[in-house]
């Protein structure tokens, strides 16, 4: 109270002693929920941590923490100098006028405690938008739900906090709030998801929009590295199956990216967690994989084309590409490699097969007219029996 008196001699009184001992328990509650933030931080931390994926814990961590810190700052900056300095200024206009000054010092350190918890509501409301965007949890098609949660918190604790004396003072000051962060936050609404913009809408044969993402999943060591292909997402990975910190991340990106289909480089898809699948069914995406850990289990040498395997592999795909949009498909891949035998078969590739660095196998059920063809266009095909 000495801090925010703009006297030289005592001029606070306490009118209402009832809402003075309130306003004290309040204050002391308040400094106390701030000295025990670090312990608050661990123990909601440790609770979320288990429901809330990668992104979403960094999001929330650090949202607590720069909340923690700047609460501190700001009951600091507004109780020891902004707010003595507005009284002060008040104080000495009231002098000017020949005012006799009697100031209420329940009203006075409940006007400093709601204007320090304004500013403490906008800046954290602002800090979660920020850190949404940072770890890629706002962009611009989720943000009217971020905007729906973010604001609407904001407007009650905005309501909550003012002076009950002053009712049509926090619509104002909640629309005015809210105006400000909408205008700061543009640039973090208007971000694109992520990848998408690596991604193609692609048209099924039945007018459906398809989204494709590749995982490039390095089997915890078995595969190497894929190269991204145009039009469709590329998520590299460890080891989705061994690994749940790297399932968390593919369901994060899953949500961000919104793909319908996933590619699985190294196997089928057959190997995928149960718990990982029935997310899949729940977030509504196919999945199927090109099963190249078998392939690259045929050679003792690696083919002189190292990314032909998965090209051909892709390109052989029919949904959501139609059969005929296949075919041309691996067409092209076979015509930019002349060099290449090509081995197929309907089935996977059998155990045993040796695969020399100038071979590659597609699995794909040719019809006879289309052998013809790549015949006639000099593809080196063979069937495998």
């Amino acid at each position: 109270m000495l801090q925010i008196d703009p006297c030289e001699t005592a001029c606070m009184n306490v009118f209402k002693p009832a809402e003075w001992t309130g306003l004290r328990w309040l204050s002391a509650g308040l400094l106390g929920i701030m000295s025990s933030g670090p312990f608050f931080i661990h123990q909601m931390h440790q609770f979320s941590r288990n429901g809330l994926l990668p992104n979403e814990r960094n999001w929330f961590l650090g949202w607590l923490i720069c909340g923690w810190i700047f609460s501190i700052l700001t009951l600091y900056v507004i109780t020891w100098h902004l707010t003595p300095f507005l009284y002060q200024l008040g104080h000495q206009f009231q002098s000017g006028v020949g005012l006799h000054a009697k100031y209420d010092a329940t009203e006075s350190l409940s006007l400093a405690i709601g204007l320090s918890w304004l500013f403490l509501t906008a800046f954290l409301s602002f800090s979660a938008l920020v850190f949404a965007s940072k770890f890629h949890l706002l962009n611009s098609e989720n943000a009217d739900w971020w905007r729906l949660r973010v604001y609407g918190l904001t407007i009650l604790m905005t309501w909550a906090i003012l002076p009950p004396a002053s009712p049509g003072v926090w619509i104002a000051t909640a629309a005015a709030v809210i105006v400000v962060l909408e205008f700061i936050s543009q640039p973090l609404m208007n971000q694109r998801p992520l990848l998408s913009n690596e991604i193609n809408e692609i048209m099924d044969e039945e007018g459906g929009i398809r989204r494709m993402l590749m995982i490039d999943c390095h089997c915890d060591g078995g595969m190497q590295a894929c190269s991204s292909t145009s039009g469709i997402g590329h998520f590299s990975s460890l080891g989705i199956c061994q690994n749940p910190t790297e399932r968390d991340r593919l369901l994060e990106t899953i949500r961000s990216a919104s793909p319908t289909d996933i590619i699985i480089s190294g196997c089928d898809g057959e190997p995928l967690p149960i718990s990982l699948k029935d997310n899949l069914a729940l977030l509504k995406v196919q999945y199927r994989g090109l099963d190249l850990m078998r392939v690259h289990a045929s050679r003792t040498e690696t083919c002189i084309y190292p990314m032909l395997d998965k090209d051909v592999q892709l390109a052989s795909l029919v949904s959501p590409w139609s059969r005929n949009k296949a075919f041309e498909n691996v067409l092209e891949v076979m015509q930019d490699h002349p060099e290449i035998e090509f081995l197929y078969s309907p089935n996977v590739l059998p155990f045993g097969t040796y695969l020399n660095p100038n071979q590659s196998f597609i699995r794909a059920d040719f019809t006879p007219d289309e052998i013809n063809r790549l015949s006639a266009l000099g593809c080196n095909l063979q069937e495998l029996r």
